[in-house]
């Protein structure tokens, strides 16, 4: 992955964990959403690690968050330069 799309990346993981933490199937004690038939049993993030919130391709089966793709992230980078300038 370009260096450059690194922080940007983390902005979406740190997103992605925000709305987990708020919704209501989110068991912060194991950091993952509840188990089926309510849930989905995602690990969401291991405090701080690698989770499925960390892992561009995957979306949230309930529709929380969506996959994310190389050109999102450069298009999410070109917006947030466009409006430092």
């Amino acid at each position: 992955m370009n260096k450059d799309l690194i922080p940007i990346k983390e902005i979406v993981v740190k997103a992605r964990i925000s709305i987990c933490e708020s919704c209501e199937l989110f068991r912060p004690t194991i950091r993952r959403c509840a188990l089926p038939p309510k849930g989905c049993g995602c690990l969401i993030d291991t405090f701080g690690k690698i989770g499925k919130a960390h892992m561009l391709g995957q979306s949230c089966p309930h529709k929380k968050w969506e996959r994310v793709t190389t050109e999102d992230l450069i298009e999410l980078h070109n917006q947030i330069v466009n409006e430092e300038l």
